[in-house]
């Protein structure tokens, strides 16, 4: 159930930057910054990792890249809320900061669960 819950979280993560994508083309992003609208963009593939490494058996290396993948995209938000002023991000940051949280405290359990 919790890599589940990962798994979801993440598959949400890729739909959500893909509708952006196809709505609003190659930079759906493009009030921000360039290297952000690039990392947003580019979450469509990354979110997409996670999902993969776990669901073939490579949890762990699924668990840190999903752990590095979360703080990157809420620090990216946190620079586009706070300093950008970009206030439509304030209802999905802190939907990502509950399943950053997620992502932290479970990672111990799940790293124990397999090796591999």
């Amino acid at each position: 159930m919790a890599y589940g819950v990962y798994v979801g979280g993440f598959g949400f993560g890729v739909l959500a930057h893909a509708h952006d994508f196809l709505t609003h083309g190659w930079h759906p992003y493009e009030w921000g910054v360039p290297v952000l609208d690039g990392f947003w963009t580019a979450l469509i593939g990354l979110d997409t990792l996670p999902i993969i490494l776990i669901l073939t058996g490579w949890r762990r290396l699924g668990l840190a890249v999903g752990l590095t993948i979360m703080i990157l995209d809420v620090s990216a938000n946190h620079y586009a809320l706070f300093v950008l002023k970009f206030q439509p991000f304030a209802g999905p940051l802190m939907l990502q900061s509950i399943f950053l949280g997620y992502v932290l405290g479970c990672i111990g359990f799940l790293w124990r669960d397999r090796p591999v």
